[in-house]
């Protein structure tokens, strides 16, 4: 009989696999709304939906103890399928570090959407993130599983779920953009999906390492309660802070239209006064 936790994660890989099948499908047939849940918000890429697939597999696998070591097939399509995404992800991140375009962001679509500054590319939130998760697969995986490394990957997936949390919001709002570029925010479908990853290898990481919690009930509910308070907190603070620097931006730009007007007023004073002056006395400026 399966424990609660590998109930999660083999539920947590098939919903990211069925998130991956479901955004390819949208590029394929040119179907919004399995791109992003809105036409008015930005879809899921080509690339995201592929690592989903590959992640879910790769991840699938793990749950139900199809061990790469076992036969070399397996083996090389295990470790093959590791390498697409990761090798997809990276070159995503150097294309942001380096302002370079690879050729891969559009390879197998072309991207029409005007809601995004870079057609086809994933977000780099979400490249990092799949990093972050796909690290955390090749850490429960023999030979490398071990108690330490089954923590670390625990680490990680909660790494993602926050990321993703405080990735549902813009962030090129935040002034990130002057660190790497212009580059797309974070799809809606993206961030829900991965959430459930982190929370399937959580599962998974904290089942393999054996850990059992053994604090009481009282000490777990109050630990519990204070850090949902500290994250809400913190999403509350960052809403706070986007919501005045969009005010602070509304306003610079405000102040520039009614510079440009006053200026527009100016020329049109001049140009009134010029024809007056030519009319009466028939000397032009």
């Amino acid at each position: 009989m399966q424990s609660p936790s590998l109930k999660i994660s083999k539920a947590s890989a098939l919903l990211v696999i069925l998130f991956g099948v479901l955004g390819l499908t949208g590029w394929i047939f040119n179907l919004s709304f399995l791109k992003s849940v809105s036409p008015n918000l930005i879809s899921m890429k080509v690339n995201t939906a592929i690592v989903f697939i590959i992640i879910g597999i790769l991840f699938l696998m793990r749950i139900v103890r199809v061990e790469p070591s076992i036969n070399r097939s397996i083996k090389f399509i295990y470790w093959s399928l590791m390498a697409v995404a990761l090798i997809i992800v990276s070159l995503t991140l150097f294309e942001y570090l380096l302002g370079k375009n690879f050729g891969i962001d559009q390879i197998i679509f072309t991207d029409n959407g005007k809601s995004t500054l870079l057609p086809g590319r994933m977000a780099p939130n979400t490249a990092l993130l799949f990093l972050l998760t796909g690290l955390s697969i090749i850490l429960l995986t023999p030979p490398w599983q071990s108690i330490r490394n089954s923590v670390i990957a625990a680490i990680l997936s909660l790494i993602s779920v926050i990321g993703c949390l405080f990735s549902l919001e813009d962030y090129p709002k935040f002034g990130m953009g002057n660190v790497l570029g212009n580059f797309n925010p974070m799809a809606f479908p993206t961030a829900f999906a991965i959430i459930i990853l982190g929370i399937g290898i959580f599962s998974l990481s904290i089942s393999s390492s054996n850990i059992s919690w053994s604090l009481k009930r009282g000490i777990t509910l109050g630990f519990i309660t204070g850090l949902a308070l500290i994250l809400s907190m913190s999403l509350f603070s960052n809403s706070s802070t986007m919501s005045l620097r969009e005010a602070y931006i509304r306003m610079v730009h405000t102040d520039d239209v009614r510079f440009h007007i006053n200026e527009l007023q100016s020329d049109l004073e001049d140009v009134e006064l010029n024809r007056q002056n030519y009319l009466l006395f028939g000397n032009a400026k």
